[in-house]
């Protein structure tokens, strides 16, 4: 636990290696020594009485709590076991293009790391329904997925593969401005002289960010900012012909070498 959580007078479940899935006993805070370690007494078993110190770490949860925090252990170890394959079998590209929808879709709670989407449920929820889904019939469908004693949910990696591609459909734009905003600045930055390492990087990024221009429906994006950029040209053109017509003959005479057509 962290130190400034630990409370004199508590009892707390130890545990000699603090791994999940270790035997916990139960004991109280005694004092507070120095740095990370703390005076404890042993309240049970063959060890009732006993006091020495540990260490912040090997206190792993208030006592009172033990049955929420056994239970959310039982389950992220099954949902490790599920989970494992699939992370295993996205790869590298994917796997990036992933954290980049999620972190494209601005909610702060919400990320995947460590092969599992995680978060709040709410924002799980939000983000699920712009990517076009039940956010309903997705919690049902989640296999493994649970809630941890911090109250953040937990999706596996193929679900969060699937409702990626779907947000990044739905949403090309949010995703796809995020792209290309960090491929200009890497691109740019990659040419200054001692940024040689950047290189790499950039090159692994290229990958997942053609994937997701393939999830966005890359054609039609393409269609859809040559739109964007036609009509600019026929409001800029308009802007012109107003200057003109007012008389603003300098302004218009610099608006159109702005446009290349002096």
């Amino acid at each position: 636990m962290d130190k400034g959580a630990i409370e004199i007078g508590r009892a707390y479940a130890y545990r000699q290696k603090p791994r999940a899935g270790e035997p916990i006993e139960r004991v109280r805070i005694l004092r507070h020594v120095r740095a990370s370690k703390w005076e404890v007494e042993w309240l049970d078993g063959e060890n009732a009485g006993l006091r020495d110190f540990v260490a912040s770490r090997q206190l792993v949860f208030p006592w009172s709590g033990r049955t929420k925090y056994l239970r959310a252990e039982e389950l992220r170890s099954r949902f490790d076991e599920y989970n494992r394959p699939q992370y295993e079998a996205l790869g590298t590209p994917i796997e990036r293009a992933i954290e980049q929808t999620i972190e494209a879709a601005g909610e702060p709670s919400l990320m995947f790391f460590g092969g599992h989407l995680w978060g709040k449920q709410d924002a799980f929820e939000r983000f699920v329904a712009r990517a076009g889904r039940d956010p309903k019939k997705e919690i049902e469908r989640a296999l493994y997925s649970y809630v941890d004693q911090l109250g953040d949910m937990h999706v596996a990696a193929e679900q969060a593969h699937e409702l990626a591609r779907a947000f990044t459909m739905a949403e090309p734009r949010t995703v796809l401005d995020n792209v290309a905003a960090t491929e200009i600045k890497w691109s740019r930055d990659v040419k200054e002289p001692g940024n040689d390492y950047l290189l790499p990087l950039l090159n692994e990024y290229r990958a997942s960010w053609a994937i997701l221009r393939q999830w966005a429906g890359h054609d039609v994006v393409v269609a859809e900012l040559q739109d964007r950029v036609d009509r600019a040209e026929r409001i800029t053109l308009d802007a012109l012909y107003v200057l003109q017509k007012a008389g603003l003959d300098r302004e218009a005479e610099r608006l159109r070498r702005k446009l290349g057509r002096s």
